[in-house]
């Protein structure tokens, strides 16, 4: 999906039929070396309103590996956003990754009506989602990546890292250091009370 050039070498024995001309781009090539751009990739960040959820795994593999199915237009959904699927492209919508850290991406959006903004980032539990400063959901899209609904209007989305076990994990640290203090208190104040 989100992958762009793939590195092939001679050794492989990959031949025409591996990287047909229709989705392959040869864009570099040296000694045994050669890249190949793929044509279909989807990019990094999209704008959607048009949306399929699909019910199961087997239903998932059936939509998806269809000759029609476009995932750069169309998102596959584990659940049904609050907004009914619509097929509209506006050259004034926009959508710009403005910060892009391990733990920390920024995108600045713009829509037209409501979407999904689609990340071709994996989905994984400790991400939160943003818009604005208010905490969204983040839908599972095309099964292993990631959507918030965008409402009308310019928008700033945040994706930040925040997995519970480093909640958890600092609470447990400033906890133990509270009591170490305590105790480290009373064995002071206990040898000054046997010093008197």
């Amino acid at each position: 999906l989100g992958v762009k050039n793939i590195l092939d070498r001679k050794e492989n024995g990959s031949t025409e039929s591996d990287f047909p001309v229709d989705k392959f781009k040869l864009t570099y090539e040296k000694k045994d070396w050669k890249i190949f751009e793929n044509l279909n990739s989807v990019p990094r960040v999209l704008l959607s309103s048009e949306y399929i959820v699909f019910n199961n795994n087997r239903n998932f593999e059936e939509i998806f590996f269809s000759k029609s199915f476009n995932p750069v237009k169309t998102i596959l959904l584990e659940e049904k956003p609050s907004f009914t699927s619509v097929k509209n492209i506006s050259s004034k919508e926009s959508v710009n990754i403005k910060k892009y850290e391990a733990e920390n991406i920024e995108i600045n959006v713009t829509a037209n009506s409501n979407k999904l903004l689609f990340l071709s980032d994996i989905y994984f539990p400790g991400w939160n989602a943003y818009m604005d400063a208010r905490r969204v959901k983040i839908l599972r899209a095309d099964y292993a990546f990631r959507a918030v609904e965008i409402p009308k209007g310019n928008h700033i989305i945040k994706f930040v890292y925040k997995p519970f076990s480093f909640s958890l994990g600092l609470w447990i640290t400033l906890l133990s250091l509270i009591i170490l203090l305590i105790v480290t208190s009373l064995i002071y104040m206990r040898i000054l009370h046997y010093e008197k």
